[in-house]
């Protein structure tokens, strides 16, 4: 299996899948049609699970999160579609979590806000000495909306998972764990 979006390409290698964001410049900066992607490759894989799946980024990079480049007066313009964009992240992580094989997040470098939640929806998440975890979007007024704000406490404790929703700050791969 193989599948090239232009962001997102997914290669299948005897019974190991790597799905990687191929977005480098913008820093795999996840947009709408990105998300499309990833969950129709996960749906994909449902039929014919492999081994295990690897998440990675392109260029040094897991995911900057969310292009936010144009959505303020995009969302105010098209409310409708906002709910249509949410509902289309929301069934990539479910594909994502629901896949009945381990999904492996390859995280490195930048690892925030719509790309902390991406590797939050996979089993396991092994970083980088350089990773840099965090949730900018909680600085703009903006939540953690797919299931990550429930996970994050699970995985590096309450009161570190307080501290990154409620400062917005980053924190280091050591520190994460």
């Amino acid at each position: 299996m193989e599948l090239d979006s232009g962001d997102v390409s997914v290669v299948r290698e005897e019974d190991r899948v790597t799905v990687t964001l191929d977005r480098p410049g913008k820093l795999n900066a996840l947009t709408g049609g990105m998300f499309a992607a990833l969950g129709d490759a996960f749906d994909a894989l449902a039929g014919d699970p492999p081994g295990v799946v690897t998440v990675r980024g392109a260029g040094g990079n897991f995911s900057a999160g969310v292009d936010m480049s144009g959505v303020p007066e995009w969302a105010e313009s098209r409310p409708l579609a906002v709910r249509d964009e949410l509902e289309t992240v929301h069934d990539a992580v479910r594909a994502i979590e629901e896949l009945d094989a381990p999904v492996v997040a390859a995280c490195e470098g930048h690892v925030l806000g719509g790309g902390l939640e991406l590797a939050l929806a996979c089993d396991i998440r092994v970083a980088a000495p350089d990773a840099t975890f965090g949730l900018p979007e909680s600085r703009m007024g903006l939540a953690m909306d797919v299931g990550g704000a429930q996970k994050l406490p699970g995985i590096v404790g309450e009161g570190l998972a307080k501290y990154l929703v409620m400062t917005g700050e980053s924190i280091g791969a050591e520190r994460a764990r």
